[in-house]
């Protein structure tokens, strides 16, 4: 494996077998699942190994929404390992639905047998990782190796170049339905092209969708099919902090709690009709653990030990980091369950349906590499907002039933306004089971172009509850073993 700042390459042309374009988790693990196969790859990240604010300059975009963005550039990172170098590490399985999950056809049953080879990237115990208790409860644990995004993937037997400070202008050489090359620009505006036998999109939903919004703008009337669907069906998980609950036994079983080597956590599934809703309780904070929740921590380790300390307190999250270094475990892991609180708040999460008017699309404006911005619409449904006040109604009867009780107002679960994103975007570039809704096939090629494929938050049809970084990393793998499968065809 090799670093290569791409300010420091000397040539304009690149040629490999295949070309990730993207560092985050969806590029890194499709790079370490095909780390044995005898390739060439080459991934490119925009970013640098350090935080790059020149290049984080280019996720600015306009946002038009009836809830509030806490991130206005939609809660993007350009650097080695993408979005999860700010990430804390929680993961929750996806859970698939009969139902509602009918667009994701035949990969509703395929990608679930990737999800230990998904966990075991992050760092979780080879085990039957649904997402849910035998309750029906939403079960989350978190990653410990989930920081391993900071550096390049381990491979044992692939060439593996990774190139830094490089960026998609989304400019292409097509012949017929292959790609043959894709134009980068250092940040300093030098031209390089890459060559290769297949390409890969790994940039994060919204660069994924803008990207091939731009490659349609290139070829307007003879693109491939699936560009004319792009940017559609955007989605997100919106969440409310709202609603206090009085516990005298306490919520032990809905704590933090170290639980087979990981922590774990369980939150209140709200299963409606057709919109899924998530409770999870949060520990009521004192001034002081206020006040120290403000600090400005922005790398993955100090983050992931400031969200353990606001749910179980900063002595437990020091010890929870001793644990990950193999201290004492079986002590670490009594004191980390011992104690429980009687006062909690709930951040509800509400999943949105996929509608073709929640979408993003090409500003006029352009960035400081002359590529237009994004502009993203995307609406709460009056349906979600009654989807959250179902749940309420029904977890205050749960809660009275086990001797608890949960206060709250019922006009700020009426209001859009009082919603915030949960800064996981989906969708844009989606696989559909209906073509005529797909920008994808269900080997997650673009409909139309034969050797251009894509991966992460993008494909998702649609989004659930959940946190979604564990099934893009099994979506990933399920890719590597796509591309595998093309391993014997003729070179460059």
């Amino acid at each position: 494996m090799s670093l290569i700042d791409a300010h420091q390459w000397q040539g304009d042309t690149i040629d490999t077998d295949i070309c990730i374009v993207g560092s985050g988790p969806a590029g890194a693990s499709l790079a370490q699942a095909l780390g044995h196969l005898d390739l060439d790859i080459a991934m490119v990240e925009s970013g640098q190994i350090v935080d790059d604010p020149v290049a984080n300059a280019l996720n600015e975009l306009e946002i038009r929404s009836n809830f509030s963005y806490r991130d206005r550039r939609g809660a993007r990172h350009r650097q080695l390992g993408g979005t999860a170098r700010r990430w804390v590490g929680r993961c929750i399985p996806f859970s698939f639905d009969a139902e509602r999950d009918q667009a994701w056809g035949p990969l509703a049953s395929i990608l679930p047998t990737y999800y230990a080879q998904a966990a075991a990237l992050l760092g979780a115990p080879e085990a039957d990782h649904t997402g849910r208790d035998a309750n029906g409860d939403v079960l989350a644990f978190w990653a410990d190796r989930t920081a391993r995004f900071a550096t390049p993937p381990r491979v044992t037997r692939a060439s593996l170049r990774c190139f830094t400070g490089l960026t998609l202008t989304g400019e292409a050489v097509l012949d017929g339905r292959r790609l043959r090359a894709f134009r980068f620009q250092t940040h300093g505006r030098r031209e390089l092209t890459i060559r290769a036998r297949r390409f890969v999109l790994a940039l994060g939903t919204l660069e994924n969708s803008r990207m091939l919004l731009l490659l349609e703008r290139q070829f307007p009337s003879h693109g491939p099919e699936g560009l004319g669907r792009v940017g559609r069906f955007m989605m997100d998980h919106p969440r409310i902090h709202h609603g206090d609950i009085e516990a005298p036994v306490g919520l032990a079983a809905y704590e933090q709690r170290i639980e087979a080597g990981l922590v774990r956590k369980r939150g209140f599934a709200g299963d409606g009709a057709s919109v899924r809703v998530y409770g999870n309780v949060l520990r009521h904070l004192g001034i002081a653990e206020r006040l120290l929740q403000r600090l400005p921590l922005n790398r993955y380790q100090a983050s992931s030990v400031r969200l353990i300390a606001r749910e179980r307190g900063w002595l437990r999250a020091g010890a929870n980091e001793l644990r990950k270094r193999g201290v004492a475990d079986a002590a670490v892991a009594r004191f980390f369950n011992r104690t429980h609180s009687t006062r909690f708040t709930l951040m509800s999460y509400c999943e949105q349906r996929p509608r073709i008017d929640n979408r993003v699309v090409l500003d006029d404006s352009g960035d400081a590499l002359g590529l237009p911005r994004l502009r993203l619409h995307n609406h709460l449904h009056y349906e979600e907002l009654e989807a959250v006040q179902d749940f309420y109604a029904q977890l205050t009867q749960r809660l009275a039933s086990a001797g608890c009780t949960l206060r709250y107002d019922p006009r700020m679960l009426e209001s859009p306004a009082c919603y915030t994103d949960a800064s996981h975007p989906l969708g844009g570039t989606r696989y559909a089971v209906n073509r005529n809704e797909a920008v994808l096939e269900g080997d997650l090629r673009v409909i139309g172009l034969d050797n251009l494929h894509v991966t992460g938050g993008s494909v998702f049809p649609t989004g659930g509850i959940e946190n979604p970084t564990h099934l893009i990393v099994a979506l990933s793998c399920y890719l590597a073993g796509v591309l595998a499968t093309h391993c014997g065809e003729a070179s460059l």
